[in-house]
């Protein structure tokens, strides 16, 4: 396969291979769509965790929280939790303990 780089790109690409960081642009190249696999699996994720599916707690996890963390703070200024939000809380991890629990 043939790509042709814009020339920012293309640039950039070879300041990588001049620092040293990289060996070749086939590894620059490589390590540049492994991470757009990263974020569009991680934007799949958060779309899950955003319609009520748990957060996994893999290698990504950190990422991915800051992406929800991040997504909070644009939704606008945070605002207190009641006793009624803690005590859902609670009633939820409680459930989700016991339902991974042997029988």
């Amino acid at each position: 396969m043939n790509v042709t780089l814009s020339p920012e790109f293309e640039d950039l690409v070879n300041e990588k291979l001049r620092t040293g960081e990289f060996r070749s642009a086939e590894e620059v190249v490589n390590v540049a769509l492994r991470l757009l696999k990263e974020r569009d699996e991680d934007r799949t994720v958060v779309e899950e965790v955003n319609s009520g599916e748990a957060l996994p707690a893999d290698e990504r996890f950190h990422a991915r929280l800051a992406v929800l963390l991040e997504e909070a703070e644009k939704d606008g200024p945070p605002v207190e939790m009641t006793e009624k939000d803690w005590d859902d809380v609670r009633r939820e991890g409680t459930a989700l303990l016991q339902s991974r629990k042997p029988a």
